[in-house]
C-alpha cells in the first residue's frame, strides 16, 4: 500500500499543475517575506508548504545559535516528545565544516533511527545557508519507505532558500529593533537634554530631560523647527547655530559647536544652558542630522559666582594682615623716630598676631584646595 502511494505521489510530481502549485506556494512565501517580519510566522508557513508539496507528514526548522548549537524554532505536526528527541540528536553532532555533505547526512541517518519509533521512515534535510555560513536546518518527514528523489530535493531546496532569506531578514529586523530600543534607552535615560533634528532643523527626537529643561513636551516639539522652540533670553559672546551655519559650519569644520546662554521658557522663566551641536554625515558627505546636547549649567554658574565671591573675600582678608604687618614694620624702621620699649613690644605683638592670622588664612586656602582635589575627607 505504501509503495502504491509513493508511486502515485511520484507521478503527481510530473504533472503541470503540480509545478503551478509549487510556483504559487513560492510566490505566497515571497509575499509573506515582504509583509511579515516575525521569524516564527514565516518559517511555519514555509515548513507547512514544503511538507504539503512533498507529501510529508511532519517537519521542523532548527536554527543555529551563536554558540553553534541547533534549536528547534518551529515545527509542523511534530509532538513535543519528538522535539526532545531531536534536541538530543543534535546535541553531539560534530561539525566538520561541510554541512551539505556530512552534517546533514549524519542527521538524516540518526533521524531514521529515531523516526522509526514515531512511524516516520522517510526523512530529508537541507541546510539553511547564508553564503558559506550554516544558519539552520529544514527537515521534512513522511511515512513512506520510498526515499526522496532528486526532484523533490530541488523543491525542498527552493523552500530552504526562502527560509534562509526569512532568517536573515528577521535577524536584521531584530537587530534594528534592538538598536532602536538601545538608542531610546540612552536618549530617555540621559540626564542631559538631547534633540535630534534633520538638516532643515525639523525636530525628530526630543528626550524627556529636554522637555523638562525647555518646558516643551516631546509631542509639541517633534515635527516643528528647532529655531521656533529654542529662544535665547541672553547668550554669551560667540556664534549661535544659524550664524555658524551661515559661515560654513559644519562643512568648513566638523568639530562640535558650543553655545552658552539662558533659555527663555514659555512660562517666562529662564534657565542657564550650554548646548553642544554635532553633525552627522552620510557616505556622500551630505548632512543628515544635527544632534544637540543641552546641559543645565545653573549650578556651574552658581559655583562660578561662589568662586568669584570667595576669591574677592579672601583677597580682602589677605590684604588686611599684610597691610598691618607692613605698616607696623615700616613704622618701627623709621630713622627719624625713637620708640620706647613698650611701643616696640606692642607693635611687634600686632605684627605677630597678624602673621598668625595670615597663616590661618593660608591654611584654610590649602584645605579648600585639598577638598576640591579630593585629598581631604570631611568628618
Amino acid at each position: 500500500m505504501l509503495s502504491a502511494i509513493g508511486y502515485l505521489q511520484s507521478a503527481i510530481i510530473l504533472l503541470p499543475d503540480f509545478r503551478i502549485r509549487q510556483r504559487d506556494y513560492l510566490l505566497e512565501i515571497i509575499r509573506a517575506l515582504t509583509q511579515q517580519l516575525d521569524l516564527e510566522t514565516v518559517l511555519a508557513r514555509i515548513l507547512e508548504a514544503a511538507a504539503d508539496m512533498l507529501g510529508g507528514q511532519a517537519g521542523l526548522v532548527a536554527l543555529r545559535d551563536d554558540d553553534g548549537k541547533f534549536r528547534v524554532r518551529t515545527y509542523y505536526r511534530v509532538t513535543p516528545e519528538f522535539v526532545r528527541h531531536f534536541d538530543s540528536i543534535l546535541r553531539d553532532v560534530p561539525d566538520r565544516g561541510d554541512p551539505a555533505r556530512f552534517l546533514i547526512g549524519e542527521i538524516e541517518r540518526r533521524l531514521l533511527a529515531v523516526g522509526q519509533q514515531f512511524d516516520l521512515s522517510g526523512a530529508v534535510g537541507l541546510p539553511l545557508q547564508s553564503g558559506d555560513d550554516l544558519i539552520g536546518l529544514l527537515l521534512v518527514f513522511r511515512a513512506l519507505t520510498m526515499p526522496f528523489g532528486s526532484n523533490e530535493r530541488q523543491i525542498l531546496q527552493a523552500f530552504t532558500d526562502q527560509a534562509a532569506v526569512a532568517v536573515n531578514n528577521a535577524r536584521l529586523y531584530q537587530q534594528s529593533v534592538a538598536e532602536r530600543r538601545r538608542l531610546d534607552a540612552i536618549l530617555e535615560g540621559s540626564a542631559d537634554g538631547i534633540v535630534i533634528m534633520d538638516s532643515g532643523h525639523h525636530v525628530q527626537r526630543w528626550n524627556r530631560a529636554l522637555a523638562k529643561l525647555a518646558g516643551v513636551s516631546a509631542a509639541d516639539a517633534v515635527g516643528r523647527r528647532y529655531d521656533d522652540l529654542i529662544r535665547w533670553a541672553q547668550r554669551e559672546p560667540g556664534l549661535d547655530l544659524p550664524e555658524a551655519e551661515a559661515g560654513g559650519w559644519p562643512f568648513s569644520s566638523a568639530s562640535p559647536l558650543y553655545v552658552e546662554g539662558d533659555f527663555q521658557r514659555p512660562d517666562g522663566s529662564r534657565v542657564a544652558v550650554g548646548v553642544t551641536y554635532a553633525p552627522i554625515f552620510d557616505r556622500e558627505n551630505r548632512l543628515v542630522n544635527l544632534v544637540a546636547n543641552v546641559r543645565d549649567i545653573t549650578r556651574f554658574r552658581e559655583a562660578e559666582q561662589l568662586k568669584t565671591t570667595f576669591i574677592s573675600i579672601i583677597s580682602h582678608e589677605l590684604k588686611t594682615p599684610v597691610s598691618l604687618i607692613k605698616g607696623y614694620a615700616g613704622t618701627l624702621r623709621r630713622q627719624d623716630a625713637r620708640w620706647d620699649s613698650r611701643t616696640v613690644q606692642e607693635s611687634l605683638a600686632v605684627i605677630e598676631e597678624e602673621a598668625d592670622r595670615l597663616t590661618g588664612l593660608i591654611e584654610n586656602l590649602l584645605d579648600a584646595s585639598r577638598l576640591q582635589a579630593g585629598a581631604l575627607k570631611l568628618n
